[in-house]
């Protein structure tokens, strides 16, 4: 894992030398470039909808399951465990041929993949944060075990971002930066998280998805120096954009301060 995150964060600061190198003129279009045609919409791969589906057909399984199990509850329920284990299972299948797509190096399915497990990690982290409110041992494990099952999925689901983040596959690069983020007080790894951010939202920016580009663009402001070459080269890329007819002058951003001077005095 070490030497993944020591390799994703040199391709990362190639990125950002390729930025640096592109001419200034870049950034400064004339008026002129203005009257020509806004570029397409953004428009996803075959793979990212594909796995998108099964990732949507998994969702609406655990949705079933969860009626299923809520309904065995009660006494009137007209069906049994069977109701809850069949969507059960045929999530697990489509799980499996995510985790399949994943390990020939599709990096859509590894990260839908990885968005489920992020979720469940998630869930059970919720059911454990409740269970740690009652007194009772037998609650008090149950937590245990809810926060073990929380840790596991989490892991999983870095695991399986890993390879996309060092291909710098953005939506691999945010879900990476924000699990890194959500793990357990003392365990976040604010360097890699805001590595994995600045992949995000270069790779967002891009692809014209400038939403996306600015949440990721949070998350390195909350997680590195405001005045990191990557924070200014995203800030740059997002903000620096001046309306064609400003009706007040411009001050710089304020993201690079120039240092304090103390005044001596001269003699001559």
């Amino acid at each position: 894992m070490i030497t993944s995150l020591a390799l994703f964060a040199g391709t990362a600061w190639s990125a950002t030398i390729s930025h640096a190198a592109a001419p200034a003129a870049a950034h400064s279009a004339p008026a002129a470039a203005a009257a020509q045609p806004a570029a397409p919409t953004y428009q996803h791969t075959a793979s990212y909808q594909a796995a998108e589906a099964k990732y949507n057909q998994i969702r609406a399984l655990q949705v079933q399951a969860f009626d299923a199990s809520e309904c065995i509850r009660k006494k009137d329920c007209p069906s049994d465990e069977s109701d809850m284990l069949r969507p059960l299972e045929q999530a697990l299948v489509l799980k499996r041929a995510l985790e399949t797509a994943a390990s020939a190096g599709d990096r859509d399915a590894a990260y839908f993949r990885a968005k489920v497990a992020a979720e469940e990690s998630a869930r059970f982290n919720e059911e454990a944060d409740i269970y740690t409110g009652f007194q009772d041992p037998a609650y008090k494990r149950s937590a245990g075990l809810a926060y073990e099952r929380a840790v596991r999925e989490r892991d999983f689901a870095k695991n399986m971002l890993v390879a996309g983040a060092i291909d710098l596959h953005p939506w691999s690069c945010m879900l990476y930066a924000d699990l890194n983020m959500a793990a357990q007080p003392g365990v976040n790894n604010r360097d890699a998280a805001f590595n994995a951010y600045y992949c995000a939202a270069s790779g967002f920016a891009d692809r014209g998805l400038k939403d996306l580009a600015l949440k990721a663009y949070a998350g390195m402001l909350k997680t590195g120096h405001p005045q990191h070459p990557y924070v200014l080269d995203m800030h740059s890329r997002l903000l620096n954009v001046r309306p064609d007819n400003p009706w007040r002058k411009i001050e710089p951003s304020g993201l690079v301060r120039q240092p304090a001077t103390t005044s001596k005095t001269s003699h001559h």
